[in-house]
Order: structure tokens, then sequence, then C-alpha cells
């Protein structure tokens, strides 16, 4: 099959189809997707974002007197 010759309208009922009867290669693809646009992050970020979270959160209660007083 030559891709070139293929109208975006024909292609893209192709994917749908393809992605139709496999709904496993869709959510890979809409996971996929939001990833790559930074929509959704990997589990790997998740972990680094949570870690960063809880040092800022127990800095703040270390530090919470201090932090009172300068507000």
């Amino acid at each position: 099959m030559n891709l070139e010759n293929l109208d975006r309208t024909t292609l893209k009922e192709i994917v749908k189809e393809l992605l139709k009867e496999d709904i496993h290669l869709f959510k890979e693809a809409i996971k996929e997707i939001l990833i790559e646009n930074k929509v959704l992050e990997t589990k790997e970020h998740g972990k680094r974002r949570e870690k960063l979270k809880k040092m800022i959160g127990d800095d703040f209660d270390k530090y919470d007197d201090a932090f009172n007083e300068l507000a």
C-alpha cells in the first residue's frame, strides 16, 4: 500500500477501524499522546513529583514557625 496516495479522510477511517478492533491499542495510543504532550505523567515522573511534594511539605513543617513569622 502506498501511503502517499491516501487522503487524510481515508487514513483517518483506517486508523479508527484499527482502534475499534483492539481497545487495548486505543488506550495505549491515547496514553502515549497524553504523555508526549505532558498532560499525563509517567509513573517515574509521578514518583519524583510525590517525593518533591513530600520534601517541600517536610520543610514547611520543620520551619513552620519561621514561615509564620515572615508572613
